[in-house]
């Protein structure tokens, strides 16, 4: 190495390839380190922008995945008020047995509405609609409350008060 040249364990100098790929992997392990050395970035986020025909995949855990598609803007009336709702089809799939129902939510992610069938065909209305997620998304947020809700199994109705909550 007295040469006053870049070498190798065998003393031979190293060529333009070589001297890049170190170069290359230098700069990978770089930013690896810069990167996960780097903190959590939290901001706040607003509520989604929903346009017909978007969709999500999300994969689940012990295989199969979910889709929720979404099929058009409209209104919904509950509990004697009407609401603005996205109508959304989710499909879930596990092996060869796939279920779809569909979702009636409204703009900030409160469900108004459930309905499908699976064996029987049920339906299950919110009132006032069941929050998601209460925005902006800001990280601890919390939200709490209650809700009605009316499930109906084929001709046979029973409305429950039921509590949630939620955390960011």
């Amino acid at each position: 190495y007295g040469r006053g040249s870049i070498g190798n364990r065998d003393g031979m100098p190293l060529t333009s390839a070589r001297k890049a790929l170190v170069v290359a992997i230098g700069i990978a392990l770089f930013a690896a380190i810069a990167l996960a050395g780097s903190g959590r970035v939290a901001a706040a986020q607003n509520q989604p922008s929903w346009s017909r025909g978007d969709f999500w995949t999300y994969s689940l855990t012990g295989g199969g995945s979910m889709t929720w598609t979404v099929q058009e803007q409209t209104s919904l009336s509950v509990g004697g008020r009407s609401w603005q709702v996205w109508h959304l089809t989710e499909s879930t799939t596990s092996g060869n047995t796939t279920v779809t129902v569909d979702t009636w939510m409204t703009q900030d992610l409160e469900v108004a509405r459930v309905s499908g069938t699976i064996i029987l065909t049920f339906t299950a209305t919110y009132d006032p609609p069941q929050p998601q997620a209460k925005f902006p998304l800001t990280p601890g947020r919390t939200w709490s409350g209650t809700t009605t809700v009316t499930t109906t199994i084929g001709s046979v109705s029973q409305t429950t008060s039921e509590s949630y909550s939620g955390q960011v």
